[in-house]
């Protein structure tokens, strides 16, 4: 038998969560209350002149209604203080917040599934992967109702490949539940009323039974049959959210669409005004991010080449009822990583992006330092998030198809590392210290042996 909307919302009330509103049914107290007296009224019989007391008035109890709780409320006394008060509880510092509704906006092919998936890992595994800052390690449910099994098969595949974790890692911390043939429903609308789906309990007790820390949702509108511009019946499907993250603790993430396109809109980023449909979406979350591609006025402000500049995406704090919003972004990029039946998926992975150039062309030594990165990050690709040594030669084509350049410029590009461990680079790649320099074997220059190791 499923939860009712009454039961998941008074459950979520006694665990003092912070639900707006009226309980959501089909009818209301007062509604039903009227319905019912109306109904006794029309079937009680005639009065007369011989009748000396009026008729008695059918009271809440005698037709079946549950009369209201006395309402009640707390005060505070010279005893309080707010050292006794539970500490805000993050799975990611300032970005992922557990019991509340945790919203990320992103452009159309932004990379949203690959992102939420990365930070899906990064918990489960308790690794900064992203660079966003400490983890706290927890179980993470991640409901895809667009990709089958095979595609989040490629595209997990291909994130443990680049970050070097063995998917034992994975096992009892990481679930997934594809819905692409059969979507998996929050709330529906039944004779326009919105009701919790028949999913909604066997859900709970997933998330309770294998003690899930976060839920993510893509996309969000696929887990209700609502007019997505109307806020009324979105207030009540955002209820519904509010109220499962409530009984379970668990953070629940909605990956959402913007209602703009293309990269135009410089001002987009940072501004949950671009989510798409009724307000009353961002205005139930807690947190929202949005994800947007780098404009063409930011890659010249940068000094950043088109082609890098196709594959670079920004995330920015764009509400949180908690914190001050961050005022930088944190940049990403598209990488392309080969798994092992051949096929090259999309992964995200932390970018470090330089300072604002002053002219018309970066200074050497920002685009120097900008080559190691990506030098680096080609060699995790290779060896793993440990890094490693590789030979010049066999990390060319990976480093290669990793800018888009060809292989004269991936040779000058080789030539910038450092000659010599005394010389040796420290780079942050993703969310770790390194350094790197490179080896020259012969007097030839060939082959070069490039080092990547960590630098706690």
């Amino acid at each position: 038998m499923k939860y009712s909307m009454d039961y998941v919302i008074a459950t979520a009330r006694r665990k003092e969560a912070d639900i707006s509103g009226v309980v959501v049914s089909l009818n209301t107290y007062q509604e039903e209350r009227d319905e019912r007296m109306a109904f006794n009224a029309a079937k009680a019989p005639p009065t007369s002149e011989e009748v000396e007391e009026p008729p008695v008035q059918p009271s809440a109890l005698s037709i079946g209604v549950k009369e209201p709780e006395q309402f009640k409320a707390r005060t505070y006394d010279h005893n309080f203080d707010t050292k006794n008060t539970p500490t805000k509880k993050y799975l990611i510092d300032d970005y992922i917040s557990k019991n509340d509704i945790n919203l990320l906006v992103a452009e159309g092919g932004a990379g949203k599934s690959s992102l939420t998936l990365v930070e899906a890992i990064s918990i489960a595994t308790n690794r900064n992967l992203l660079g966003l800052g400490p983890v706290t390690q927890g179980n993470v449910l991640i409901i895809n109702n667009e990709d089958d099994d095979n595609e989040l098969d490629r595209r997990i595949g291909a994130i443990c490949i680049y970050y070097g974790i063995s998917t034992s890692e994975l096992n009892n911390k990481l679930f997934v539940r594809s819905g692409y043939e059969k979507p998996i429903k929050v709330a529906e609308e039944f004779d326009r009323n919105v009701i919790e789906s028949a999913d909604v309990k066997p859900l709970i007790d997933f998330i309770n039974d294998n003690k899930i820390d976060m839920v993510v949702f893509d996309p969000y509108i696929s887990t209700h049959d609502s007019n997505e511009n109307d806020n009324t019946p979105i207030g009540k499907v955002v209820q519904l959210f509010r109220a499962i993250a409530a009984i379970t603790e668990a953070a629940i993430r909605l990956v959402h669409h913007t209602r703009k396109s293309g990269n135009s809109h410089t001002s987009s980023a940072g501004d949950i005004e671009i989510a798409r449909g009724a307000g009353a979406l961002k205005d139930g979350a807690r947190v929202c991010h949005t994800l947007v591609s780098m404009t063409n006025k930011e890659a010249d402000e940068f000094g950043i080449d088109r082609e890098i500049q196709q594959r670079l995406v920004r995330v920015d704090g764009a509400k949180s009822n908690y914190f001050l919003k961050k005022p930088s972004p944190n940049w990403f990029y598209k990488e392309s990583v080969s798994i092992n039946n051949g096929e090259s998926v999309g992964v995200i992975r932390p970018y470090q992006i330089g300072p604002k150039i002053k002219g018309d062309k970066p200074s050497v030594g920002d685009k120097s330092k900008k080559i190691l990165h990506n030098i680096g990050y080609a060699i995790i690709a290779k060896c793993g998030i440990e890094g490693g040594v590789v030979e010049g030669p066999k990390l060319s084509p990976i480093y290669e198809k990793q800018i888009e350049r060809s292989s004269s410029t991936v040779s000058k590009h080789f030539d910038l590392l450092p000659k010599g461990v005394s010389k040796s680079e420290r780079l942050n790649l993703s969310g770790k210290f390194y350094r790197i320099h490179q080896e020259i074997v012969d007097k030839n220059g060939v082959p070069r042996l490039i080092h990547l190791h960590q630098d706690e």
